[in-house]
């Protein structure tokens, strides 16, 4: 397990500042069904979830299938209402939420009031945007624990190959101006990350990169770029010319290995056995890496009133037995995917 890694576990779930003895005792019980058992019935609750505010973007990146530009994507927002139904269900064990998947969290007016809630009922907040769009009084306000920066280039030029239609100027005076008020008002946090995709067109900045983040003062953390947002479209479109555009040069810099038929990543699901994902409209998908919560839902809280009533429910099982098994079943193409093309890693 690569250090990153375990000092991000260490994070979550030891040096956590909301962690209580009944989000530990689930959590070991996860562990244990997750990591040796893998039963298709899980006894016990997610320890996190990915909850997503709005799958609205306000850029078109290259490689997203929810870059503002596509028209046939059913887009909306999720309300405060449905938010705090499903934080009230699952508070006491869970750890940390995601505010983010698919769009640009901020764009969603309660976003703020969703990460106060959250913070009330002692859960670990993360969020990612392209801050481009910000209310900064509002963001310190709010008691945002993580801030994480997608920002792929230190030149206009090279941000924008990529982030179409950010600006690179507007982003880093929203950097700097957050950076200075959490000095002058002595906040801890939120934590702000600088996250860089590394591409062929930007792998030369990375140098400049890392003395503009320490001057800064915040963390960096370099990814490696995937050829595809969704799961669902990835295997389809790795293509030659895909990697041709935007792998770098560098190996270093790329996943273990890229072949058409082969995903690098972890050897079985980090998610089916102890998180899930939520969509803006309260369809629950298996992991978030999927952008068809359409065609791959495995259930609806709007409809089962319940995310519990969901968790355990016949596509879980199912998909749990197949993963356990490394079998493949055409009526969970999603998941059949993951177990002949490789786990995704996120």
């Amino acid at each position: 397990m690569k250090i990153q890694r375990i000092k991000k576990i260490l994070d979550v779930f030891i040096f956590n500042r909301h962690i209580t003895l009944k989000k530990f005792l689930n959590l070991g019980v996860i562990y244990i069904q997750h990591q040796f058992l893998k039963n298709s019935k899980v006894y016990g609750y997610p320890i996190r979830l990915v909850i997503e505010p709005t799958n609205f973007c306000n850029l078109n990146c290259a490689l997203c299938h929810a870059a503002e530009s596509n028209k046939e994507l059913e887009r909306g927002m999720m309300s405060f209402e449905d938010f705090k139904i499903l934080i009230d269900e699952l508070k006491n064990y869970l750890f940390e939420i995601d505010l983010y998947n698919f769009g640009e969290s901020l764009l969603n007016k309660d976003i703020y009031k969703m990460i106060n809630y959250a913070n009330k009922n002692k859960i670990k907040t993360n969020l990612a945007t392209n801050l481009n769009v910000v209310d900064i009084n509002k963001l310190l306000q709010s008691s945002l624990d993580t801030l994480i920066l997608s920002i792929d280039g230190i030149t206009q030029e090279t941000y924008s190959k990529y982030r179409r239609g950010g600006d690179f100027n507007k982003v880093m005076n929203n950097l700097k101006e957050i950076i200075r008020r959490k000095k002058l008002f002595k906040k801890k946090n939120p934590k702000i990350i600088w996250q860089f995709l590394c591409m062929r067109h930007n792998e030369h900045e990375i140098p400049g990169l890392k003395k503009l983040t320490k001057r800064l003062g915040i963390k960096l953390d370099i990814k490696p770029v995937r050829l595809d947002t969704a799961v669902d479209k990835e295997i389809a479109e790795n293509s030659r010319l895909n990697k041709k555009a935007w792998l770098p040069l560098d190996i270093k810099l790329i996943r273990k290995e890229y072949k058409t038929n082969k995903r690098p990543g972890p050897k079985s699901c980090i998610f089916i056995w102890n998180q899930a994902v939520v969509n803006w409209n309260g369809s629950v998908t298996p992991c978030c890496s999927i952008i068809n919560h359409k065609k791959y839902k495995f259930g609806d809280i709007k409809k089962e009133k319940s995310f519990m009533n969901i968790w355990n429910n016949e596509n879980y099982q199912n998909v749990r037995k197949m993963i356990r098994r490394m079998e493949t079943n055409s009526h969970y193409e999603i998941c059949s995917n993951c177990v002949k093309y490789g786990f995704v890693d996120v």
